[in-house]
């Protein structure tokens, strides 16, 4: 399960970067986000300094979810639900806020 997150959340970290509807609106179904790890768009992306930098952040954000709830089914909501859900970035800025 933790792979697929890494995965799912560098796919949609690629996605978003792109700017293209039609690749972010394959971040939805986590199918056609294992269809699009083969893409060699996203392949290019993996090997850049921006990728680096987006993994790092959706680790740090998921260890920073997990932190602040205590509730390990907190983060599988990344997986589900990525970055655009409120009640996780409400999660995420409460964590930062109180330093962890």
């Amino acid at each position: 399960l933790s792979q697929a997150a890494v995965a799912y959340g560098m796919y949609t970290a690629y996605a978003y970067s792109t700017g293209d509807a039609t690749l972010i609106e394959k971040t939805k179904d986590p199918q056609d986000i294992l269809n699009g790890l083969q893409d060699e768009g996203f392949q290019n992306y993996m090997n850049t300094e921006q990728a680096n930098k987006d993994l790092d952040a959706y680790m740090s954000a998921m260890s920073m979810v997990n932190g602040s709830t205590g509730d390990k089914a907190a983060a599988s909501e990344v997986l589900v639900n990525g970055f655009n859900d409120p009640a996780l970035v409400a999660l995420l800025q409460q964590a930062m806020a109180s330093g962890q």
